[in-house]
C-alpha cells in the first residue's frame, strides 16, 4: 500500500453529516450510502478522478510583532488557520456527481442553476491511511468541456471545494488518522 494515495472524494448532500465510522489501518470507508463518490467508476464510483493529486492548500497566516531597530521578532501572532478551497477534475461521470453541485436542482430528468445555495459535506480517504472531513462546503462546477475524439472526447469536469467553519470544526476541516484493529 503506497502511502498518500487518493482513494476517493465523497460528497454527502446536506452539510454537516456525521462521517461513517473510521475503519482499520489498510481498509476502506464500507458503507457510503447517500454520499456521491468520486475515485473510480470501475469500484462502483460515481465517477472517475481525472488527476493524482490534489492540492490541499491550508490557510496559515501570520503576523510578526517586531520592536524598531529590533533584530528578531519578539513574538508571530496567528491571523487566520484553516482550510482554504480545492478543487478536483473528475470524467465518466454519473447524474449525481453533475447533481452534487451547491447551487443547482433538479426535476425530473432536467438540472437548472439556482441562486440558492445548499452547502455539502465532503470527506477524502488516503488509501486506508487517514480522511479528511470538511463538514460544511460550497461545491461548485467550474467546466464541463466536450471533445470529439480521442482522449480529449472524455467530459472532464472540475469541481471546486470550498470549506467553512462550524462551531465543532473552526478551521473548516478534521483529519482522522485510521488505526489498526
Amino acid at each position: 500500500m503506497a502511502s498518500n494515495v487518493l482513494w476517493n472524494i465523497s460528497i454527502h448532500p446536506t452539510a454537516e453529516t456525521a462521517k461513517p465510522s473510521i475503519p482499520a489501518l489498510g481498509a476502506h470507508f464500507a458503507s457510503m450510502t447517500a454520499w456521491t463518490q468520486f475515485g473510480s467508476v470501475a469500484r462502483g464510483d460515481d465517477a472517475d478522478l481525472d488527476e493524482d493529486t490534489v492540492d490541499f492548500p491550508l490557510l496559515d497566516e501570520w503576523t510578526m510583532v517586531k520592536a524598531p531597530v529590533s533584530l528578531a521578532a519578539q513574538e508571530h501572532i496567528l491571523k487566520s488557520v484553516g482550510a482554504t478551497e480545492f478543487s478536483f477534475t473528475a470524467y465518466d461521470l454519473s447524474q449525481a456527481a453533475l447533481q452534487i453541485a451547491s447551487n443547482v436542482a433538479t426535476a425530473t430528468n432536467t438540472l437548472t442553476m439556482t441562486a440558492t445555495t445548499t452547502k455539502r459535506t465532503v470527506l477524502i480517504e488516503v488509501n486506508g491511511l487517514a480522511s479528511l472531513y470538511f463538514p460544511k462546503c460550497v461545491v461548485t462546477v467550474g467546466s464541463i468541456p466536450f471533445g470529439i475524439s480521442g482522449d480529449s472526447a472524455a467530459a472532464r469536469t472540475t469541481f471546486t471545494v470550498k470549506p467553512e467553519a462550524t462551531s465543532a470544526i473552526p478551521g473548516g476541516v478534521a483529519i482522522d488518522f485510521f488505526q489498526s484493529a
